[in-house]
């Protein structure tokens, strides 16, 4: 289970036009490696590990 993929936040600016994307990768390298190779003509800005909500604070009610 150590290389399983993990969903990264990835931020990158293409001119003056600011975008996020979601990469999966195995670890943070990984992204930034991946990134910077799916998007040759932005510039990669932030990186951050994507957080699941936690669905157990919402109660369902019938």
């Amino acid at each position: 289970m150590e290389h399983a993929k993990k969903a990264f936040k990835v931020t990158v600016q293409v001119d003056d036009h600011v975008d996020e994307v979601t990469v999966y990768a195995v670890s943070l390298d990984a992204a930034w490696a991946q990134t910077e190779t799916m998007f040759t003509q932005a510039k990669v800005t932030r990186i951050r590990p994507a957080i699941a909500p936690n669905i157990d604070r919402f109660t369902v009610t019938q």
